[in-house]
């Protein structure tokens, strides 16, 4: 090999380079036609041969832009690590995993959910403990590991698939490991992870300066996946339960037999569970009626916060069930509440302090009674998925069958007319056939 000049032009173009982009005490020389660098630190010299895929950068023209890039990242890694040398040289050259460990994210996580708390619309304590805090909080245990994912990319791909059971305080009290996760293709619990863990990953790159491949890529598709035909069909119907359907469940539920403290709390759901079939209510609504009696108005004061923002105060509108007999129901249970008499479970009341949802607890209640076991299997049958939403989807077909357009059944249930023809194909049909049907009524005129 020629013996090089050092005083080439580009040789002089390199060192240059490396100065004004690196700090003082740092060199790359030629040492055997090979690219080594040197770097004076508080230990005393350190120097390293650059290598790309095990291969050595030649000491060359053709590699200095390489070489420049090479020990740039080298001195920003080692101003992230707290000055490891050869650590620095081992994850650029792909050697060695990213330090994680040298950012606190324990901490950006904790000021990530005072920032979704306190900043645009504002999340509620309840969607950072069930949606955000799961995700993020195993992520944060990944990265504390010794084979740490590198990168979002990584991180993504991992914590998309994969996470553990929430422990409870009764697992915590008798020792009990959480069981492991897995989450399905295009699913909505994938999604949302994705979602949740990408804009904490964003927070950290544009608001903690953490570096940037920690940024994930504005399209996520490639980690929620796609689902299969059958659950995407599964995942579109929705459990809309017919009056009767509703009914006979209310009449299986033990209101009357058990202890009497069972009997109490059945009672008490059952009204919970009427007032979500009667008035379209997400379970969560129960906590935030408002009655104004000086115009005999039952208000929803929910403001249920989302990306298409934040849903306004409504007024009630009650649909009533009427049995196949064509018997009205539960008019007792409006006229109870506006008098203040309907008893109703701790969960549901506006002082609640539960972190918990109260579908989720509604759910558990229900989770081993008799007549839900078997509406679920009718529902499973019909390819149906049932929870206790369906109360509020049963108001929504109830509307629908009353002749009642979307628009005015989307407002009563407090969601957007986009959201809810997207929630229920059958709105959409009954929409369009209405919409043909005056058209022709009117050419008839």
């Amino acid at each position: 090999m020629p013996k090089l000049k050092n005083n080439e032009a580009w040789v002089n173009g390199l060192r240059t380079a490396i100065r004004s982009s690196t700090a003082k005490g740092w060199t790359v020389r030629e040492h055997r036609g090979l690219a080594r660098l040197e770097v004076r630190t508080g230990n005393g010299m350190r120097s390293a041969q650059l290598m790309k895929n095990n291969i050595p950068f030649s000491y060359s023209s053709q590699n200095m832009g390489d070489i420049i890039t090479r020990v740039r990242n080298i001195y920003v890694e080692m101003a992230n690590n707290g000055g490891d040398f050869d650590t620095a040289v081992a994850v650029c050259a792909g050697l060695a995993p990213k330090l994680t460990y040298s950012h606190d994210w324990v901490g950006a996580k904790d000021d990530f959910e005072k920032y979704k708390k306190e900043m645009g619309t504002g999340i509620a304590n309840g969607t950072w403990t069930k949606e955000y805090e799961p995700v993020i909080t195993y992520a944060v245990n990944l990265l504390k590991t010794k084979d740490a994912p590198i990168n979002a990319d990584k991180l993504l791909e991992i914590c998309a698939k994969n996470g553990i059971e929430k422990v409870t305080d009764y697992m915590r009290r008798n020792n009990i490991a959480p069981k492991p996760l897995t989450y399905e293709l295009g699913g909505r619990a994938r999604e949302q992870r994705v979602r949740n863990l990408a804009s904490f990953l964003k927070y950290c790159v544009t608001k903690k300066n953490y570096p940037s491949d920690w940024l994930p890529p504005d399209a996520l598709r490639e980690y929620i996946g796609r689902p299969s035909k059958e659950a995407k069909k599964a995942k579109n119907k929705k459990a809309s339960i017919e009056d009767q359907e509703f009914i006979n469940l209310i009449n299986s539920l033990p209101t009357e037999t058990g202890q009497p403290h069972h009997i109490l709390a059945a009672k008490k759901w059952v009204n919970a569970m009427k007032l979500c079939a009667v008035f379209g209510l997400r379970p969560i609504e129960l906590r935030h009626l408002v009655y104004k009696k000086r115009k005999d108005e039952l208000w929803c004061m929910y403001e249920k916060r989302s990306g298409q923002g934040v849903t306004k105060p409504r007024i009630l509108e009650p649909l009533y069930l009427v049995d196949n007999d064509g018997n009205v129901h539960y008019e007792e249970v409006v006229r109870l509440y506006k008098a203040g008499l309907l008893e109703l479970p701790y969960q549901c009341m506006p002082d609640c302090k539960t972190v918990e949802g109260v579908g989720d607890q509604m759910g558990k209640w229900l989770k081993q009674k008799a007549g839900w076991i078997s509406l679920k299997a009718l529902m499973a049958k019909r390819g149906e998925s049932l929870g206790c939403y369906s109360f509020r989807h049963s108001y929504s077909l109830r509307g629908h069958q009353l002749g009642i357009d979307a628009g005015s059944v989307a407002d009563a249930m407090g969601h957007t007319l986009r959201t809810h023809l997207e929630s229920y194909d059958y709105a959409k049909t009954t929409t369009t056939k209405k919409a043909f049907i005056k058209a022709r009524e009117l050419q008839a005129v």
